[in-house]
């Protein structure tokens, strides 16, 4: 009886240590994911910050642009226009590029 025992013990011993390992791996991991978490959530700030300042920049152009006297405006014009161009240039083609396919389309259909 006293083996039984003696044994029985033992195998509770063993599960209690493999306990304590599963937890230390989860507790791990655990702490893993939240420096994972962390680490994005700063880079998540960085681009919040990056595109408040980004859109207060456009909205001051804007102003400038919108707020520009008479006088001001053929000056503050050509200093637009090569910023504005290649934006625009960019983006036209992007534009039509979704438009010709859907038209083709449309008519196949």
């Amino acid at each position: 009886a006293a083996a039984a025992a003696a044994a029985g013990e033992e195998a509770r011993a063993r599960e209690a240590a493999q306990a304590e390992l599963k937890i230390q791996e989860l507790n791990e991991k655990l702490n893993q994911s939240h420096q994972d978490m962390e680490k994005q959530a700063t880079q998540m700030a960085k681009m919040r910050d990056l595109l408040r300042k980004y859109k207060a920049t456009m909205n001051k152009q804007k102003a400038g642009l919108a707020g520009a006297t008479p006088e001001k405006a053929p000056a503050a014009a050509p200093a637009a226009t090569p910023e504005k161009a290649p934006a625009s240039a960019a983006l036209a083609p992007a534009a039509a590029a979704p438009a010709a396919p859907t038209a083709p389309g449309g008519g196949g259909g």
